[in-house]
Parts: C-alpha cells; structure tokens; sequence
C-alpha cells in the first residue's frame, strides 16, 4: 500500500476537485425511470426509481447431533432487512414490486431532462493489480451473509438488487457507488455486504469501504477495529502494512474506516478523490457504505463516485428526511441513480 500512501501524503488545502463530478440532475438525463408521484414508495423515495428488498423469514433451524448451526441473524445484529412490520405506505406488495419492475425496466429521461443520450458501452473489465489477500474465518455478519444467499427464495431479492446496481453503472460507465440511509432507521452494512458478495460471485474482484465515520458498523461487525483504514489514507499517513483486508469470500476485500477520525472531506477532497480513482484502477467495483444522509461526509463523499443510492426503510423513514436527503446530495454534485427500500 506504499504506493497509495505517498501520493496521498502531502496535504489538500485546495478547493475541492474531483474527476467524477457530475452536473445538476436538472440538465442530465437519468439512465432509469423515476417513480412516479402516485406511487405508493413514491413519498419515501421521493420520487428516485426504487428497488425494494424484502426477504422472507429464515426457515427453522434443524440441529444435527455435535454440530451447532450458526445461530439466527437477529440474535446477533439488527437486520436492515427484516421482517415486514406493520406499514401503510404500501398496500399492495405484490401489486407494488409488479409496478416497480415495469419501471425500473424502462429507460426514460425524467419530465426536466433533455434529450436521452445514447446508451454508453459498458466498460471493459480491467484485471485487478493488486494480488488478493488470503480468505479469512467468516464473522458472525459474515456467517449470516452466507446463510441468506444459500436459500434461494431468501437470496433474490438481493440478487435482483446486485443485478441492478451493474446494470446502471454499466450505462454510465462507471465503476464507484455510494450507499447512504435515510434517517436513523435505514441500515446500509447489510444490504451493502449482500450485493458486494453476489457481485464478487462472477470472479472479478470488489472492494467495500467503510465510510460511515460515525457508526463504523462494516468495521466494526467484519472485527476489524484495530486496523488502519479510509480515515489514515485521508490524513496522508502511510501505513504500515496495506489497509485493505480480505473478508471470508472469495474475491470481495474490505477497506476499514481506521481507528481515527475521518477529517472533514471539504478539506482533503483532492486526497480523497486520488484515493477512490486509484483504487477504481485495482477493483472492477468500489461500493462505500456512507452510514446516514445526515453524516457531514455522505454527501462529499457521494460526489467523488460514479452512482449514489439512498436506502429507505418501509414504515420508518420520514418523506421530509428522503426529500431533504435529496437536496443536499444533488447540491452536493452527487449523481443520485435510485433508491433502496427495506422492510
């Protein structure tokens, strides 16, 4: 990681500059379709095209003679993506996600966009230059991971969602995302932890980083506390072994928030953003977890990538928090391709 630390050393005092800054979604033409106002996810959302992720519960677990099974996923951590609580935004689940698919097949500019632009070829996989590190034991998340992509019924939403997430950054030729949670409700690690895996199933390597400087749940729940990370990088510390570890699945590695604080973003973008197109060069997809819209970090971080994504949580976040999510985010320069709801 020597390489990366000496160009990421000396400071950035400059008003911050980034090679993935985009234009106001006003003038730019939205590679998917927005929701529209009648919608029922529509008010959560406010109005981004929306995947919703809803898996069935686990079935029993059966015990088998000195064999333990992994115990449940909700002893353990709260799941972004539990059971359907009582809501009524939506009425009619099934009737919903047939209305969401049909929109989110199609691919038209919203009412204030001009002209669609031609489809962008996708983007040549590029091999990896950096050697993957050894797979480690999985962590009690990581365990739970597992369990849910080895049900197929409880897997596909979440297949569906890693299906999505290439496809857009295909059309825009892009290769870095964002995932931020609308209000204190919205859990992002798990979502980002399920479609990070699925991706890296094809055999091209991933990369999740932790930068949610307030919670650190990634770093904290894949038990990587006392590593350096992200926060170090962006101070311009060269560490002294390589940041990036390895998780328990084959070809998706993690880059922890690190054991200080992250510095304010405004401050050392230009750092920043070497950081995030140095590490696009190593990794066919960079997936950063930015903890809640709130975070002082999400929107500037948000900018330096290619695609950003809010996750909402069916029943629990506000309309205001996702409308005044959005406004900071597309202030920001953030290009904002969809939104993530959770039940």
């Amino acid at each position: 990681m020597a390489h990366l630390a000496d160009k990421y050393r000396s400071p950035s005092p400059d008003p911050p500059q980034s090679t993935h800054s985009h234009p106001s979604d006003a003038g730019r033409p939205s590679p998917i379709t927005p929701q529209p106002h009648d919608n029922p996810l529509a008010y959560l959302s406010a109005g981004l095209p929306t995947i919703q992720v809803q898996t069935p519960p686990a079935a029993p677990e059966v015990s088998a003679p000195e064999v333990c099974p992994p115990p449940p996923l909700s002893n353990h951590f709260a799941p972004a993506v539990a059971p359907p609580p009582p809501a009524t935004a939506v009425t009619d689940a099934e009737s919903t996600l047939r209305a969401m698919q049909e929109l989110l097949d199609k691919v038209a500019p919203p009412d204030n966009a001009g002209p669609v632009a031609p489809p962008v070829p996708p983007s040549e996989p590029r091999a990896t230059v950096r050697p993957a590190p050894p797979l480690r034991q999985p962590t009690l998340l990581e365990r739970a991971i597992r369990r849910t992509l080895a049900e197929p019924q409880r897997s596909e939403p979440f297949r569906q969602l890693a299906d999505r997430l290439k496809a857009d950054l295909d059309q825009v030729a892009g290769r870095s995302i964002l995932i931020a949670g609308v209000g204190p409700a919205s859990e992002t690690h798990e979502v980002i932890l399920q479609a990070a895996a699925i991706l890296a199933e094809a055999g091209e390597p991933i990369l999740v980083i932790d930068g949610d400087s307030s919670r650190r749940t990634l770093t904290s729940q894949l038990e990587l506390r006392e590593g350096t990370g992200l926060a170090e990088l962006a101070h311009g510390e060269e560490p002294d072994s390589d940041p990036i570890c390895a998780t328990s699945f084959d070809n998706l590695s993690v880059l922890p928030l690190g054991k200080v604080r992250l510095p304010d973003p405004a401050a050392v973008a230009n750092r920043l953003a070497a950081i995030v197109q140095s590490l696009e060069e190593s990794y066919r997809l960079v997936i950063i977890d930015g903890g809640h819209t709130g975070e002082r970090a999400a929107p500037a971080l948000a900018r330096l990538c290619d695609a950003t994504y809010f996750v909402v949580r069916l029943g629990e976040t506000e309309a205001a928090h996702a409308q005044s999510a959005l406004r900071d985010f597309r202030a920001a320069g953030a290009r904002l391709l969809g939104c993530i709801a959770t039940s």
